[in-house]
């Protein structure tokens, strides 16, 4: 019982987790993105 009640929060964390590392990298790539305008 207790591993099918921790299941669903692990599942989230690391859902959370991804959606993080993607928004750090969307907004990494917007970064460069507009440096590279600037500089050219």
């Amino acid at each position: 019982m207790k591993v099918q009640r921790f299941m669903p929060t692990g599942i989230a964390l690391i859902e959370g987790g991804l959606i993080v590392l993607a928004l750090g990298v969307a907004a990494c790539v917007i970064r460069w993105a507009t440096l590279a305008v600037e500089a050219m």
